[in-house]
């Protein structure tokens, strides 16, 4: 009689198990997230349509031309034309060093020279601390270089005519330099500062040569 084979066995004893059922899960759309942001609808500008005047006619051209008007004053650049001719200096004014008035500031530390000359090198004004009426070490302050500062800018302030080209030039670096330039910046000298034209270091700057004279110490 022939063995009898339970069903489970002919297949090397595999059974099959019915599949655990799982929880639902979320769609992954529906999770928020922390860096979500929601931008408005984007809305094409729209360019308003032009109106034309009410005495506008087609029927014959116009021959005259209209300016569009612009609120912010035009002034023109000096730089970009060099032929203008104006308040501001052109080329020929500050290339012709034989046409600039000479105002020279001499400021060492105990004193201080202003000379203001013509073109051809004549002196018109020389004065120093001393004619001021400072005497002793208050020469070399800074109240005494401003009073000669005020002093001399107002000299020239009287003359007939005020020099429309001047070079300024500054030598040494004592108290004086810092006093003139307080004054020329100041009410004392308003009307120069727009003609100063040109302004030169003229210190001296020892190089080589013979040994130097001892330093002054007080």
């Amino acid at each position: 009689m022939p063995l009898q084979i339970p069903h489970p066995l002919r297949k090397g004893l595999h059974i099959r198990l019915p599949r655990p059922s799982l929880p639902p899960q979320l769609n992954h759309q529906s999770i928020p997230h922390h860096r979500m942001v929601t931008f408005p609808p984007m809305i094409k500008p729209t360019t308003p349509t032009p109106t034309l005047p009410t005495n506008f006619t087609t029927s014959a051209p116009s021959t005259t031309t209209t300016t569009r008007t612009s609120p912010i004053p035009f002034t023109p650049d000096p730089f970009d034309d060099p032929f203008l001719v104006g308040d501001y200096p052109t080329f020929s004014e500050t290339s012709a060093g034989t046409d600039l008035y000479r105002l020279h500031v001499y400021s060492p530390r105990h004193n201080c020279h202003i000379t203001y000359t013509r073109p051809n090198g004549n002196c018109i004004i020389s004065k120093s601390t001393g004619n001021v009426g400072i005497k002793g070490a208050a020469k070399g302050s800074f109240d005494a270089a401003f009073q000669l500062a005020s002093h001399v800018l107002g000299k020239i302030a009287e003359m007939a005519e005020v020099p429309r080209n001047v070079e300024l030039l500054l030598r040494n670096y004592g108290p004086g330099r810092d006093a003139f330039f307080k004054a020329l910046m100041g009410r004392e000298g308003q009307f120069l500062r727009g003609s100063i034209r040109r302004v030169t270091d003229s210190t001296r700057i020892k190089f080589g040569g013979t040994r130097s004279k001892a330093l002054r110490r007080l």
